[in-house]
């Protein structure tokens, strides 16, 4: 019986990809992905991304769960 051990498996993206290029299956996760490479550090709220993507704060969500599950980003909860 051999055992299988899971490396952690780091992959690279292109955070400006060209405009006609869309990385993840959720539109909105590109978009969201390239405002926060440009803010570095700041942390924006989801009715702040909501403003910035101009899409509904449903598909801002899928797309910051979907960045959060790919370790993309760190979602930081406040009261």
């Amino acid at each position: 019986m051999s055992e299988i051990t899971k490396q952690d498996i780091t992959v690279c993206i292109d955070a400006y990809p060209d405009q006609d290029t869309d990385v993840f299956r959720i539109g909105a996760a590109d978009d969201i992905l390239r405002l926060l490479a440009d803010a570095h550090e700041t942390e924006f709220t989801i009715p702040e991304l909501v403003d910035a993507t101009g899409v509904t704060r449903s598909t801002v969500w899928r797309a910051v769960n979907l960045l959060d599950s790919i370790g993309a980003i760190r979602i930081r909860e406040t009261p």
